[in-house]
């Protein structure tokens, strides 16, 4: 068996469990190589590991540590191995409807050349991804659990119709491993270092999307964020006021990437 095989074995053994796989090559567990292939034979779905040459070069250039050992995938490869601009999206799962206004005409607004990000969550990550295959352009989604096992299920057709279209769905889990909220929160390290900015158009000050936020700056990413009212309970002012960069319109955003 050759090395990337191993990972993706161990992958599966620690159901995608970063440290635990970590742990099993520094303390270089025994593995039967007769199990592991029975084992990694049965994963129909592609995968790429860090050991191959085509893995994505934006995450061995941009992630300072935690890198992810094998990425799980359906859909365009490519959209994340070349060189295009990225543009990931987050924001709130419960969304008003000027948060909602303010992804869709940003959003549509783009060069069609330019690949959407998010993580297939409800709320601000779908009505990116949906507004995005709507105006023509290419969606990469990015998942904190296995194919076979999707989470929200509410969001399944559109997780197909990303595939469909030409575009890319990514995991760090085997397909039968199912979520967990210690990876969605890992999860969030890949939306941030996926593109070349993150765009927040609706959060509250304590939510998931400031961690996604967090590795973005860690990563060096440009961060922008779209205004709120003074009296609002919102992520993207205390973010603008903080230095991130206020997104007005599409040339905002095209100058930020």
């Amino acid at each position: 068996m050759e090395g990337r095989e191993i990972l993706v074995y161990l992958s599966i053994k620690y159901d995608g469990d970063w440290n635990k796989i970590i742990t099993a090559i520094k303390e270089k567990e025994s593995v039967d190589l007769k199990v592991a292939k029975e084992e990694v034979s049965k994963i129909k779905d592609k995968y790429i590991t860090c050991l191959d040459d085509d893995y994505p070069r934006i995450f061995k250039e941009g992630m300072m540590s935690c890198l992810p050992l094998v990425l799980f995938y359906r859909g365009d490869l490519s959209l994340i191995t070349t060189d295009r601009k990225r543009l990931t999206v987050i924001g709130s799962r419960k969304y008003s409807r000027y948060g909602e206004k303010a992804t869709r005409d940003l959003v549509s607004a783009l060069s069609d050349d330019i690949v959407i990000v998010s993580g297939l969550a409800t709320g601000i990550d779908a009505i990116s991804m949906e507004t995005a295959l709507n105006s023509n352009k290419k969606v990469i989604g990015i998942i904190g659990g296995g194919f076979n096992k999707f989470y929200p299920p509410e969001n399944k057709d559109l997780f197909e119709r990303i595939i469909k279209e030409g575009g890319l769905v990514l995991s760090e889990y085997p397909p039968d491993s199912p979520p967990t909220e210690n990876y969605f929160r890992l999860r969030n390290r890949l939306l941030a270092a996926a593109s070349q900015a993150t765009l927040v158009t609706e959060a509250k000050i304590i939510s998931g999307t400031k961690i996604t936020v967090g590795f973005a700056l860690q990563y060096g990413r440009n961060v922008g964020c779209v205004p709120y009212p003074y009296y609002t309970d919102s992520l993207c002012n205390v973010l603008i006021q903080q230095g991130a960069n206020v997104i007005l319109n599409k040339n905002d955003l095209e100058e930020m990437l």
